[in-house]
């Protein structure tokens, strides 16, 4: 099984890539906009999408931040229509803001999180 995980290099992908090149079976791939990198991959650059979801089985998505993530996010699920897609979405909480957990979003009218939702973050993994 070949996997797309992209920003590979980041504290969360590069826990991805460290779990799953354990697993025997996987071939890795990881995707960077660093200069040189073994899998070019840049949000920024969609030229460099196609060749990193080429045969690939699966895409570890990490969500851009960037104001157009829903669209680039789209697109590369639309490029890599074969392969199981994980999108792993972050959104931090401020301070001011109760978080939502396990409320969807939306409902930010507290929660029964254990720190009481101050200053909690509320992550999502979709696949599909």
């Amino acid at each position: 099984m070949r996997i797309l995980v992209t920003g590979a290099r980041g504290k969360t992908g590069g826990e991805v890539v460290t779990r799953l090149s354990n697993v025997p079976g996987v071939t890795v791939r990881k995707g960077s906009s660093r200069p040189g990198a073994e899998t070019p991959f840049d949000w920024a650059d969609p030229t460099t999408w196609p060749e990193a979801v080429k045969d690939a089985d699966a895409v570890y998505l990490m969500r851009p931040d960037l104001p157009d993530a829903p669209d680039l996010v789209a697109n590369l699920v639309d490029l890599a229509a074969d392969a199981h897609v994980a999108l792993l979405s972050e959104r931090g909480a401020r301070p001011t803001i109760w978080c939502t957990w396990p409320q969807p979003l939306g409902e930010q009218d507290g929660c029964g999180h254990p720190d009481g939702g101050f200053a909690c973050g509320s992550f999502a993994l979709m696949a599909w």
